[in-house]
């Protein structure tokens, strides 16, 4: 038993399980106006509210495990992390190309991390 304790969702002296959601709405930007002629993105803001474009949402599900085995005199912990177990493709912003295109800039997908602590 105590060759496969570490593996996650086994059982340890101490267990712990942590779910995260995360919702956010969209962030406010202001898409720039491609002039052909010059081949350059521009801002124009008059006449026009400023930021009343929003980004797409942001939502991500992460969870956390933590296993402790607790010895005479030290302690040590395992632990997993994964965040946005659900592989949410969130947008950080966007791209303006030099040809007039516009392509999303994604944020970092499905992160899993895990470690081990030794308590003294």
């Amino acid at each position: 038993y105590s060759a496969f304790s570490w593996i996650p969702l086994m059982p340890a002296d101490q267990c712990e399980y942590s779910i995260k959601y995360r919702f956010l709405g969209g962030n406010p930007y202001h898409r720039p106006t491609y002039l052909k002629e010059n081949r350059r993105w521009v801002y124009f803001s008059e006449g026009e509210e400023l930021f009343k474009e929003r980004m797409k949402d942001y939502h991500r599900l992460d969870l956390h495990i933590e296993q402790r085995w607790n010895y005479k005199s030290w302690n040590l912990l395992a632990y997993w992390d994964i965040q946005n177990l659900i592989g949410t493709k969130n947008i950080s912003g966007y791209n303006y190309n030099d040809d007039g295109t516009i392509t999303e800039q994604p944020q970092f997908g499905r992160m899993i991390a895990g470690g081990v602590v030794v308590e003294f």
